[in-house]
């Protein structure tokens, strides 16, 4: 069932009334909202089949939900041609960690369509792939759709658009539970098997059935996964070039339960020119053991990385239960300084994997005073774009990192 403004709509009904306005077949239904930016108006979504060629139509409902034809005008239809792609998006800019994304694209046309994992959106997606395949496997000349200008005028030839204009829209269906053993679409069928040949020539959507497959993992996922809450605590101080006089442990081991991250940083660590010119200061070893000092009692923590560019510096401890699971540890340094170059300014980073989890932690210092704040934005958007930890194949970024 759908839940739409406190009414509840079968899918069967949806499908029913979207039926009462085509002379074919409408393969399946659902709900939906245009996305403009953030925001939604409502929409109702159909699959339509005739001939054995498809499409989607894209309704604006006077109602919602619908109650009778009269009350749904087609906005838009997208045919299932040689144009037409689909493939589940996992890097939208919308994306909340909640829905499916799934990009349909006609040419220069584009949609994005949010979808609430479940059943419903399974079966839609399955549909969507399926018209795909039955394209793929026609032979003979190309369809021309002119049964689709009977509904609609925004379709057009090919060529009319590839020229169009992109617009973005999103689809919400309510959730429901997948049955374990569910699948969108038998990949070992006969249907499904693509032949190398055709692989080779390009004539296979491969982008779709990988899209099926990062789907169905993503819904599959609580089966072979599981999270786990970590406290993190970081922490920042500029010492001014001062030596560690004071005890540690009421900043460091304030909280009654430990951490199982720390994540330490400090600037202006050493203001000598000694340290400027030759990256080598006393204070390092002074203040990390102030720091190891000052851990939580009541756990033992082993050090992860520690990083330093002239006065500033990043240590990162884990708890002893977890440095079994740390891997891939990489530390880099960006400085913003004079010239735009030097250490006296900029940023030192670490990074590493936790079981299957990427984290990235940054300490930066930036330029000084108020009048300076354009500085300071021009040293983040360095920071950001020069810090690469180049180990790794392709490098990873800091926004490579969850």
């Amino acid at each position: 069932m759908l839940v739409q403004s406190g009414l509840l709509v079968t899918q069967r009904a949806l499908t029913l009334l979207a039926g009462q306005v085509f002379s074919s077949t409408v393969v399946h239904v659902h709900e939906a909202s245009l996305m403009h930016g953030w925001v939604r108006t409502s929409r109702l979504l159909a699959l339509v089949e005739h001939n054995n060629h498809h499409a989607i139509f894209v309704f604006i409902s006077s109602r919602v939900p619908p109650q009778t034809p009269q009350d749904l005008t087609v906005d838009r239809a997208l045919p299932v041609d040689i144009d037409f792609r689909c493939e589940i998006d996992t890097d939208s800019k919308h994306q909340d960690g909640a829905d499916v994304y799934v990009n349909i694209s006609s040419c220069k046309l584009k949609l994005l369509f949010e979808m609430v994992p479940g059943i419903k959106t399974s079966n839609f997606v399955a549909e969507i792939f399926r018209s795909i395949e039955v394209f793929t496997r026609h032979r003979g000349p190309l369809p021309e759709y002119q049964w689709l200008h009977k509904y609609c005028d925004t379709v057009g030839t090919p060529e009319d658009r590839r020229t169009g204009d992109s617009v973005a829209s999103s689809q919400k269906t309510e959730p429901d539970c997948i049955p374990p053993g569910d699948t969108l679409l038998d990949l070992e069928s006969p249907e499904m098997a693509v032949p190398r040949q055709s692989i080779a020539k390009g004539a296979t959507p491969i982008a779709a059935r990988e899209s099926v497959i990062r789907y169905q993992m993503a819904m599959k996922e609580h089966h072979y996964t599981y999270t786990q809450v970590l406290r993190i605590f970081v922490g920042t101080w500029n010492v001014n070039g001062q030596p560690p006089t004071i005890e540690l442990s009421n900043w460091l081991a304030n909280d009654p339960e430990p951490p199982d991250i720390y994540a330490i940083g400090f600037q202006e660590l050493d203001l000598s020119k000694e340290a400027f010119l030759f990256n080598d200061t006393p204070r390092e070893e002074e203040w990390r053991k102030a720091v190891m000092n000052a851990l939580h009692p009541k756990a033992r923590y082993r050090k992860v990385a520690l990083v330093r560019l002239v006065g500033m510096m990043l240590l990162v401890f884990v708890q002893e239960q977890h440095a079994a699971y740390v891997r891939a540890v990489a530390t880099e340094t960006v400085g913003t300084g004079i010239m735009g170059k030097m250490g006296n300014k900029g940023a030192v980073g670490v990074r590493f994997d936790l079981h299957s989890t990427s984290v990235c932690f940054v300490n930066s210092h930036l330029a000084a005073h108020v009048e300076e704040f354009e500085r300071r934005n021009q040293d983040y958007h360095d920071i950001c774009s020069r810090m690469s930890f180049t180990r790794f194949l392709p490098p990873k970024s800091i926004k490579d990192h969850e």
